[in-house]
């Protein structure tokens, strides 16, 4: 899976078509957490009310980053 995510975001001239389309597609189709298991989450870590602790949230996702690179404060 890291492997696929590195070589996903490659310039595309260093794999061949096939395999920078496959990626690609693989990219689109990712799934998104579902909301319920989203504000589990949020609320195992940070409390009933996480909401209280940020300015905004977005329920709709607009980028995403590997679970291995995260880091917990």
């Amino acid at each position: 899976l890291k492997i696929g995510q590195m070589l996903s975001i490659q310039d595309e001239k260093m794999l061949p078509t096939v395999v920078s389309e496959a990626l690609a597609r693989a990219r689109a189709n990712a799934d998104v957490m579902p909301k319920a298991q989203l504000h589990q989450v949020l609320e195992e870590e940070w409390g009933n009310d996480w909401r209280s602790r940020v300015r905004h949230f977005d329920e709709a996702p607009f980028a995403a980053a590997s679970i291995g690179i995260y880091c917990k404060p």
